[in-house]
């Protein structure tokens, strides 16, 4: 097949469209989006600190994250609503960690919005970044010292991901397989799993092994099919810049395992597949698991 044919089927395929949720949750999200929009001054003490810290929260995303945190609870068998702070505490750590991200790889733009660091300065973005992370573990506190420690757990992996994707970034070369994985558990999956699983931590469950198995594999998926269809975009109307993909894994293919474009695309649609099977694996099969298997469907890159 072609290249220019390949871009187009990965392009026109895989829409940015979810699994349909149950009314509960959707009811949960909508909680949470007020919440989030609620947060203001006096959340962060100073309203210099609160106008950059909320700045990314006008714009709610794809809501992944929080979304996870509620299947996961509905998967017990319980009341998501009763979990909105948590489901907020969630978002607000992947906020920060794109408030950083930006900074350090000088992106312009996020969510339709002029980036923190641009806006308000590389100084208010570091702090704003911050304050998030500790608002994200104040909400935590209410849900138990298990939940804290999942929320400061899964910041501090984050971190590390963010750290070893900089260095590359940095000297301009791109990962192979096995460290790309790696950068992607920490930077993608560690808060995935973390949220996928919070809530079964916050109750005490034992289930919350397989939730956050689940989470997290689907986290690594996720970043994957990113990878793909960001990499199946260049030379379109997108016009993703290809100094931005070091540590893409299309490119980390083609630059050590010497594939061609074709080749590489169809290696990392295994991939996103091949833990896309590992995610669904990782359920009970019981019957609250089946909106969770429909959203990892989602995620799933398709021809």
């Amino acid at each position: 097949m072609e290249y220019e044919r390949y871009q187009e089927m990965l392009i026109s395929r895989n829409p940015e469209k979810w699994a349909d949720l149950p009314g509960e949750i959707n009811i949960a999200l909508e909680k949470a989006v007020k919440r989030l929009g609620s947060l203001g001054t006096g959340d962060f003490v100073e309203s210099r600190l609160a106008v950059p810290s909320t700045h990314l929260l006008r714009a709610s995303g794809k809501l992944l994250r929080p979304s996870l945190v509620f299947l996961g609870i509905s998967y017990l068998g319980e009341d998501p609503n009763e979990f909105i702070d948590l489901g907020v505490a969630i978002e607000l750590l992947h906020v920060s960690s794109l408030i950083h991200d930006d900074l350090i790889d000088q992106d312009a733009r996020r969510r339709g919005l002029e980036a923190v660091h641009l806006k308000y300065g590389s100084e208010a973005a570091v702090l704003a970044g911050d304050a998030l992370i500790s608002k994200a573990i104040q909400m935590a506190c209410k849900f138990g010292v298990g939940a804290v420690d999942f929320v400061s757990k899964a910041a501090m992996e984050m971190c590390a991901g963010e750290m070893l994707d900089f260095e590359y970034q940095r000297k301009s070369i791109s990962p192979d397989l096995k460290t790309y994985l790696n950068i992607a558990k920490l930077k993608c999956a560690s808060l995935t799993g973390a949220s996928a699983s919070i809530g079964a931590v916050s109750m005490g469950r034992k289930s919350f092994t397989d939730l956050y198995n689940f989470g997290s594999y689907l986290g690594m998926a996720f970043q994957i099919r990113d990878d793909v269809l960001e990499f199946a975009s260049l030379n379109t109307e997108k016009r993703v810049d290809p100094n931005k993909l070091n540590a893409n894994i299309v490119k980390g293919l083609l630059d050590h395992e010497n594939l061609s474009k074709e080749d590489a695309l169809d290696r990392a649609v295994h991939e996103n597949n091949r833990y896309i099977e590992l995610s669904l694996d990782a359920l009970e099969n019981t019957g609250n698991a089946g909106i969770l298997k429909e959203y990892a469907e989602a995620v799933r890159l398709k021809f």
